[in-house]
């Protein structure tokens, strides 16, 4: 009886395609959890910049709720007495001030700013004005002046001996098309090459006492400030009003910069207040910036001087859950609206009635209308522009 010897046959390369298959899922499965793992990271970063916006909003909100209380407290105290100096408005800390402030007549005020008025809370959503600031006096006006004129009070309650003017172009602007070769003094809208605008700045200066017309007349002076130097040097950088220049002025510039001008006072005085009407020729919107110094003496770099009643500068910080969002607004006190700008200013019809009257006619010489003579040409003291004179 023969036996037979069996033996198992193992195929080298199925061993081999199991132990690839091994390796293969191994390797999948590490690039599939890390491109989950990655897109977890990537939402997780989505959900936290979603998160921070969010909270970034909502401290700016609670930032800008700030600045709305304090302009509308500052509002309604300035209407029950705009006497208040302008030191009650001033807060230059955070939180309730320490003390109240003395004012100009002398009475106590209870502090405008206390932890009632100004709490700022909302528990719902954690968010409040932490820090509120306010500015009354600040030493640089800054404004958008254009074809309509800003009107700037000038108001330092020192001996101002010099105003600064610098202006700058919303605009990239070109040194070599701001030239008086380039743009002719008064040249037409059409021809004018700088982007910068030229200034028209009516400085009126109104002292202490009795201001009748002629002092007005006397003290009021115009100048065309062009963004360029003019031919005249002594009518260049720093200028005094009034003289040879015949009100043309030329400015110092630097490209990128803007450029500037210093008006020099005469006879400064703590008692005198300047208002500055500016607008702008040629342009449409600049940039201004408007500083006081009590020396002309600039290469010393004097400090500016504070300017009262111009305008307040409200700084407000928000916060809510660890994220903060501080902005910063000025608030105008003078409206331009409020000042006219002409003789007549009306926003409705104005009738205008033209008389011939003789010289030999009655009163002519001594009471300058002589109504008596009216009647002579069939009108009466009672009649107006509607019945057709």
């Amino acid at each position: 009886m023969s036996s037979i010897n069996k033996k198992r046959l193992i195929n080298p390369e199925l061993n081999e395609a199991g132990m690839a298959s091994i390796l293969v899922t191994l390797i999948m499965s590490v690039v599939i959890t890390l491109i989950v793992i990655g897109f977890a990271q990537v939402a997780t970063r989505e959900q936290s910049n979603a998160l921070q916006n969010q909270l970034s909003t909502t401290a700016f909100y609670a930032a800008e709720t700030g600045i709305n209380d304090a302009i509308n407290i500052i509002q309604k105290n300035l209407q029950t007495n705009p006497s208040y100096p302008a030191s009650y408005y001033n807060k230059d800390s955070c939180g309730a001030p320490a003390s109240a402030s003395v004012g100009a007549d002398g009475a106590l005020f209870s502090s405008l700013y206390n932890t009632d008025t100004f709490s700022g809370d909302n528990s719902e959503s954690g968010a409040t004005y932490s820090c509120l600031l306010v500015n009354p006096s600040p030493s640089e006006i800054v404004t958008t002046v254009g074809q309509n004129s800003q009107v700037i009070p000038i108001n330092t309650g020192q001996a101002t001996a010099a105003i600064n003017l610098t202006w700058q172009s919303t605009q990239q602007w070109n040194s070599s098309n701001c030239s008086s070769a380039a743009d002719p003094e008064f040249t037409t809208n059409s021809t004018w090459k700088c982007e910068l605008s030229a200034l028209r700045v009516d400085l009126v200066t109104v002292p202490t006492g009795v201001i009748t017309e002629s002092s007005l007349l006397s003290d009021t002076n115009a100048a065309f400030i062009m963004p360029f130097s003019t031919a005249t040097a002594s009518c260049n950088g720093n200028i005094s009003l009034g003289g040879a220049c015949n009100s043309i002025y030329g400015a110092t510039c630097t490209a990128g910069q803007g450029c500037h001008v210093n008006i020099i006072l005469p006879s400064p005085s703590a008692s005198t207040v300047y208002y500055l009407r500016v607008s702008t020729i040629y342009g449409s919107s600049d940039t201004l910036a408007v500083s006081a110094y009590n020396s002309i003496n600039f290469a010393a770099s004097p400090s500016p001087l504070p300017l009262t009643g111009a305008e307040y500068i409200i700084d407000s910080t928000g916060l809510t859950h660890g994220v903060s969002k501080r902005i910063q607004v000025a608030v105008p006190i003078l409206q331009s609206t409020n000042i006219p700008g002409y003789a007549i200013q009306t926003t409705d019809d104005l009738c205008k009635r033209f008389y011939i009257i003789p010289t030999s006619a009655y009163g002519s010489s001594a009471e300058g209308i002589p109504h008596q003579a009216i009647s002579d040409f069939g009108l009466t003291p009672a009649d107006d522009c509607s019945s057709g004179y």
